[in-house]
């Protein structure tokens, strides 16, 4: 009968030692399934915050090309505004004035229609410099932001690992 006892002992012990070495395998192809879609889950976030910068960026350098050429455009139309002007007044002035008119008379209207056109290229180069000045603050206040992005999302990635590592240690530790 003792025998009986010991060797249902013996095999009560042998089925718990294997339960608990296939409870162990379970939990550990679990975490490591975790692990793999974690991991893939990290990596696709990472290519999408990637993503989303790059379009932030290529955007934002496209708004600013556009607003730099809207200036130069600007500042073109107004220099064919003025030179027209001036054909303009010159051609009024010879018609009424009959023929020649007064050389110092000429002059003076050239001398402000080019105080006019230096005026305005001075207002222009203003401008431009200006609005570089802003558009760079603007893309170093975006790569602050896109920064600051990432670490908030490595952050967290971290701390997703971490805590699968820690189930895995302590799966570790319940075999022993």
């Amino acid at each position: 009968f003792q025998q009986l006892l010991d060797q249902h002992k013996e095999q009560t012990l042998s089925l718990e030692e294997q339960q608990s070495k296939e409870e162990y395998e379970l939990r550990q192809e679990e975490i490591q399934t975790r692990k793999l879609v974690t991991n893939d889950h990290h990596a696709k976030q990472q290519a999408l915050l990637e993503k989303h910068h790059a379009e932030q960026l290529a955007l934002q350098e496209k708004q600013h090309t556009d607003k730099l050429t809207l200036l130069r455009n600007q500042h073109k139309n107004c220099l064919a505004l003025v030179e027209n002007q001036r054909q303009e007044l010159l051609t009024f002035l010879q018609t009424k004035l009959s023929g020649e008119p007064n050389k110092t008379f000429l002059d003076k209207v050239e001398t402000e229609i080019k105080e006019v056109l230096e005026k305005r290229q001075a207002d222009n180069h203003k401008m431009q410099a200006e609005v570089s000045e802003k558009l760079e603050q603007e893309q170093r206040d975006l790569k602050k932001i896109q920064f600051e992005e990432k670490q908030t999302l490595e952050e967290k990635q971290r701390e997703e690992t971490e805590k699968i590592e820690t189930m895995q240690a302590n799966n570790v530790m319940l075999l022993n």
